[in-house]
């Protein structure tokens, strides 16, 4: 479990930072700066932030 780690419930609002990474490991997208300038695909025009989900509504 990450530190700081809560369960989600209805009404909440997320904020979400990824990495995307084909196969063999090779990152192709990510929220992170960090990560895209490691991985050589930073873009100075992302605005390198996490994704913001709507409020989670029940099924």
């Amino acid at each position: 479990m990450m530190e700081n780690s809560r369960t989600v419930k209805k009404g909440d609002y997320l904020l979400i930072d990824f990495t995307c990474k084909f196969e063999d490991g090779t990152i192709f997208d990510t929220t992170l700066k960090e990560k895209a300038l490691e991985a050589g695909i930073y873009d100075e025009e992302k605005g390198y932030r996490p994704f913001f989900s709507e409020r989670i509504h029940s099924r």
